[in-house]
């Protein structure tokens, strides 16, 4: 192996002690230090893109477009991964607000729809048939009562 004995010792003649591994020699004492490259690469995960979620809004709940619009932003996250992780991050976050409001809006629409015509206090749904006496009978042929 090496020989450790010099290391941490005073060099001799203002040179510095050559590294006890690899042998490379520092330069004199007085010379200006070796410059190091960092070169800093960025692994971290912009987040979730939401693209299951902006699937399901836009098939479901897709109330003013709110989850098609969070769709296309979901599928740019992925695409900006590559070399801009903020602006991916930024495109999650809007992802992520826009199919709050398409789940929220879509679930209050759903339950007031259900309120007003499922309960039979609001307008019904379809108006009553003018050949016989019930709702049901909107469905059946003329003359049928059952």
């Amino acid at each position: 192996g090496p020989d450790l004995s010099a290391w941490g010792r005073k060099p001799a003649l203002g040179l510095r002690p050559s590294h006890p591994a690899c042998g490379c020699d520092w330069g004199p004492a007085g010379s200006a230090p070796m410059k190091n490259a960092v070169i800093n690469i960025q692994t971290e995960n912009p987040g979730r893109d939401h693209i299951v979620w902006s699937l399901f809004n836009t098939l479901f709940m897709n109330i003013c477009c709110l989850g098609f619009v969070a769709f296309a932003y979901s599928v740019e996250v992925d695409q900006k991964m590559v070399g801009d992780i903020t602006g991916a991050q930024s495109y999650a976050s809007t992802a992520k607000c826009l199919n709050v409001w398409a789940l929220v809006l879509g679930l209050l629409l759903t339950i007031t729809f259900i309120t007003v015509f499922g309960t039979g206090s609001g307008p019904s749904a379809l108006p009553p048939c003018p050949c016989c006496s019930g709702f049901a009978g909107f469905w059946l042929p003329a003359g049928s009562n059952s």
